[in-house]
C-alpha cells in the first residue's frame, strides 16, 4: 500500500506502521491466532501510536497545556477492537482549564485522523462526564469502560471514584436506560438469533448482549470483567463459559470480516459465509452443506449469548425490586403452589424443587401463565431454566401432552413460551423434527431467519393477527381449533432439509406428530392437510387470476371444507409475515382475502348454508336496496357489479356506502 506523501512525520510514522502491523494481524490470524489474542495485539499497536501523536501535538499546543488524563473507553477502553474499528478517546481535564485543552484537542484530533483511525473523540471535566452519563445510555456505556492511557493519573482516578458513586446512586436508572437502549438497537439491527445475515457486533446474541452484561455489571456492582461476576456468584459457571467461549468465536469472526473487507466490516453476508465455511473446512454432509455447518455453529453461540444476557439482566432489571417487594400482598394464590400478580406468575417456595425435574409441573406452569396472560417471574424461571435445560432422559407422558395441547389452544403467551421450551430443547420431545430443524440456514433470498425460527415467527404472527379488525383477524379469532393452526405453523417448514418435496415430507411429519400427541384421526388429517397445502393458497393467489372462477373451484377441492379453508388462509398469512419485514404487505393480504372470501362463498354455497343465494349476491341486492332509497346516489348503481367479493364481504352494506 503505497502511503500518501505530506503529512507530519509522527503521523506518516504511524501510517506506515498500521499498515505493517495490520499486515501481520492478517499473518497471525491466517495461521489460527485466537480472536482474543490479535484484538488485545492490535489495542497496543493503537496505544503506541496514540502516543506518539499525542507527543506530536503537545508540541503544536505548546507549554500552556494544563494537567490532562487521556482516557480509552468504549471497545477500545476494554482492548476487543477489531483490526478497523473506531477508536474511542476521551481528553479529561480540570474543571477551569476548557481553552487551554481546546488547542490540544485539535491537534491531537487532526492527527489521529490523518493517521487513518476512525475516531470518537470527547474533551471533558469530570463532572461533564458524569451529566452526560445521566443523559444518554452510549455514554455511560462507553465511559463504564474506561483505561487510563497517559497523562496524569490522579485526574483519571478522582474522575474514576466519582464515576463510580455515580454509578452507585444511580444503577437502577441507569440499568433501565441501557436495557432500553440495546432493546432499540436490536430492532435495527436484529431482535432474533436466528437472522440469515446478521450483524456480528449488533445483533441479537452477537457481542452486544456479551457487552450488555459488562455494563449492567458495572452499573450494579462496579464489576464489568465477567471472571469477576462469575466469583462473586452472579453469573453461574455454566454461563461464564458460554459467554467464554462466544467472545472467542465472535471476535475472531469479526477479525475475519474486516482483514478481509480491509475496513470496518460486521455484517455476515451470505457470500461471506460460504467463503468462511469453505476456507475453515466445514464438511458437508448429504442433507447438510458446509455454510449450514457454520452457521449452526454461529447461530449455537450466540443462542446461548442471548439466554445468558437476557437472565441477567432479567435478575438486574431495575423495576424488579419495587415489583418483587409489592406484588406478593395483591397477588391471587392458584393452588398452594402459584400466585398470580399483575405482572408475573411465581412458583411459591415448595413448588420450585419440583419444577427443577418434573416438565408436567413446567408445561402446568406454562398453562397457567398463558391462561392468565402474565410473565413467568425470573426468579421462577431461572428454577426451571437451571433444572430442565438440555435434559435428555424426560419420556412422554399423557399428561405431559395435555398440558402442552392446552396451551397450544391460547394465543395470550405462546410465542413467547414456545420459544422457552425451544431453547431448553424441550419442544422437540414434543415435535421431534424441530431437533433437525434447529439452527438449519434457509440459504436463499427470499428468507430471513433459520428454519426453527421462522416456524416459531409463524406462530406469533398468527396470534398477532388476533387484533386486526379485518377478515384475517376474524378469521383467527373465531377458529375454533387453534391449537391444530398453531401445531401447523411449527411443523409446516419442518420437512426442509431432507430429501423430497419439504411439502411433502412435512406431511409425513404432520402424521407422525399427531400420533405422538394423541390427536384423532380427523385432527391428524387437518394438520397434515395444512403442511402439505401451505404454499397452495399463495401460489393460487399471488401468481394467477383469482378472477378466474377455475382457480377458487381448485381451492375448494384441495381444502374441502371451510374450516381447512379458514385455517389455510390464516396459516398462509402467517408464514408470509414470519419471512422478513413487509412480505406480508396490504396488497398480498387483499389478494389472499379476496380468494378466501370467493372460495368459502363457493364452499358454503355448495354446502347449503346460504340455498338459493349467494352471500355476495346477498350484499350486492342489500346495496342495490339502499341506492334506491336515496335518488342522489342511483348513479352508483353502475358500480355495485364491479365491486370486489372481498370488498363485499369485508364490511355491512351500510358502512360501504359511508
Amino acid at each position: 500500500m503505497t502511503i500518501p506523501s505530506g503529512f507530519r512525520p509522527a503521523v506518516q510514522q504511524v501510517r506506515e506502521t498500521l499498515v505493517q502491523q495490520r499486515d501481520k494481524l492478517r499473518s497471525h490470524h491466517q495461521r489460527g491466532a485466537p480472536g482474543i489474542q490479535q484484538c488485545t495485539r492490535w489495542t497496543q499497536v493503537c496505544d503506541d501510536a496514540i502516543g506518539l501523536l499525542l507527543e506530536d501535538a503537545l508540541n503544536f499546543a505548546g507549554p500552556s497545556v494544563g494537567p490532562f488524563a487521556l482516557i480509552a473507553h468504549g471497545g477500545y477502553g476494554r482492548r476487543d477492537i477489531a483490526p478497523y474499528s473506531d477508536i474511542d478517546l476521551m481528553l479529561l481535564h480540570g474543571e477551569r482549564q476548557t481553552e487551554q485543552m481546546a488547542e490540544l484537542a485539535k491537534h491531537l484530533s487532526r492527527n489521529i485522523y490523518d493517521a487513518g483511525f476512525k475516531l470518537g473523540f470527547s474533551v471533558r471535566t469530570a463532572s461533564e462526564s458524569i451529566t452526560e452519563s445521566q443523559r444518554d445510555a452510549s455514554v455511560f456505556t462507553s465511559l463504564v469502560e474506561s483505561r487510563f492511557l497517559t497523562g496524569e493519573m490522579d485526574l483519571f482516578a478522582g474522575f474514576w471514584v466519582r464515576f463510580r458513586r455515580f454509578m452507585r446512586r444511580r444503577a437502577d436508572r441507569l440499568i433501565a436506560s441501557i436495557i432500553e437502549a440495546r432493546r432499540a438497537e436490536r430492532r435495527r439491527f436484529g431482535d432474533t438469533v436466528y437472522l440469515l445475515e446478521p450483524n456480528v457486533k449488533r445483533s441479537r446474541g452477537a457481542l452486544r448482549d456479551i457487552q450488555l452484561v459488562r455494563w449492567i455489571g458495572g452499573a450494579r456492582y462496579g464489576m464489568t470483567n465477567p471472571d469477576k461476576l462469575m466469583r462473586q456468584g452472579l453469573l453461574n459457571a455454566n454461563d461464564y463459559r458460554d459467554l467464554t467461549n462466544a467472545h472467542a468465536f465472535l471476535l475472531r469472526l469479526r477479525n475475519e470480516l474486516h482483514l478481509n473487507a480491509n475496513h470496518a466490516q460486521d455484517v455476515l453476508t451470505r457470500d461471506e459465509q460460504l467463503r468462511i465455511a469453505d476456507e475453515i473446512g466445514c464438511e458437508s454432509t448429504e442433507l447438510v452443506r458446509p455454510v449450514e455447518l457454520f452457521m449452526r455453529e454461529y447461530f449455537g453461540h450466540t443462542r446461548a449469548v442471548r439466554d445468558t444476557s437476557r437472565n441477567f439482566v432479567d435478575r438486574m432489571r431495575a423495576h424488579s425490586k419495587t415489583i418483587d417487594l409489592v406484588e406478593p400482598f395483591i397477588s391471587r394464590r392458584i393452588g398452594s403452589e402459584y400466585l398470580v400478580g399483575p405482572v408475573h406468575i411465581r412458583a411459591r417456595a415448595k413448588t420450585q424443587e419440583r419444577l427443577t425435574h418434573d416438565l408436567t409441573e413446567v408445561l402446568r406452569l406454562m398453562d397457567l401463565a398463558n391462561w392468565y396472560d402474565k410473565w413467568i417471574h425470573h426468579k421462577t424461571w431461572h428454577v426451571v431454566r437451571e433444572g430442565m435445560q438440555d435434559r435428555n432422559d424426560i419420556e412422554l407422558s399423557s399428561d405431559m401432552i395435555k398440558r402442552f395441547i392446552s396451551f397450544l389452544s391460547h394465543p395470550a403467551r405462546l410465542p413467547d413460551l414456545l420459544r422457552r421450551l425451544h431453547d431448553l430443547r424441550i419442544l422437540e420431545i414434543f415435535i421431534p423434527a424441530m431437533e433437525h430443524a434447529r439452527c438449519l440456514v434457509q440459504f436463499n433470498e427470499y428468507h430471513k431467519y433459520t428454519v426453527d425460527e421462522h416456524c416459531l415467527l409463524a406462530v406469533q404472527r398468527a396470534t398477532e393477527f388476533e387484533y386486526r379488525t379485518d377478515v384475517l383477524g376474524d378469521a383467527y379469532r373465531n377458529l375454533p381449533d387453534k391449537h391444530l393452526l398453531h401445531l401447523a405453523l411449527l411443523l409446516h417448514d419442518l420437512g426442509k432439509g431432507r430429501p423430497g418435496d419439504h411439502s411433502e415430507v412435512g406431511g409425513e411429519l404432520a402424521v407422525e406428530t399427531g400420533q405422538r400427541l394423541e390427536l384423532s384421526s380427523r385432527q391428524t388429517a387437518m394438520v397434515k392437510l395444512l403442511v402439505e397445502k401451505h404454499l397452495l393458497m399463495s401460489h393460487l393467489a399471488l401468481q394467477h387470476n383469482i378472477n378466474d372462477e377455475t382457480i377458487w373451484l381448485q381451492l375448494a377441492r384441495e381444502v374441502g371444507s371451510p374450516i381447512g379453508l379458514q385455517m389455510l388462509y390464516v396459516l398462509t398469512c402467517a408464514d408470509l409475515a414470519a419471512v422478513g419485514p413487509g412480505v406480508l404487505n396490504s396488497w398480498k393480504v387483499e389478494l389472499l382475502t379476496e380468494l378466501y372470501l370467493r372460495t368459502r362463498e363457493h364452499l358454503t354455497q355448495d354446502l347449503g348454508d346460504r340455498p338459493g343465494q349467494t352471500i355476495a349476491a346477498q350484499r350486492k341486492e342489500e346495496l342495490r336496496e339502499l341506492i334506491l332509497k336515496n335518488p342522489n346516489d342511483r348513479e352508483l348503481l353502475d358500480h355495485v357489479e364491479r365491486l370486489p367479493t372481498g370488498f363485499l364481504l369485508a364490511d355491512v352494506p351500510e358502512k360501504s356506502l359511508m
